[in-house]
């Protein structure tokens, strides 16, 4: 993302919603990734295995 992608981002919708529900909602997202983060290390391995030998 380029800084003025999110400048414009602020403009939006997300810039106008308050820090506190912007905050509960990347926390929403974080959480199953945090939870997952095993699962989602071992699924992401060979593709950088692969970029790494390319």
């Amino acid at each position: 993302m380029h800084s003025c992608d999110a400048r414009a981002q602020l403009d939006e919708e997300w810039g106008r919603t308050p820090g506190v529900v912007r905050g509960k909602l990347l926390n929403e997202i974080a959480d199953p990734i945090e939870s997952n983060g095993d699962l989602l290390a071992r699924l992401e391995e060979p593709l950088i295995a692969d970029s790494i030998h390319d």
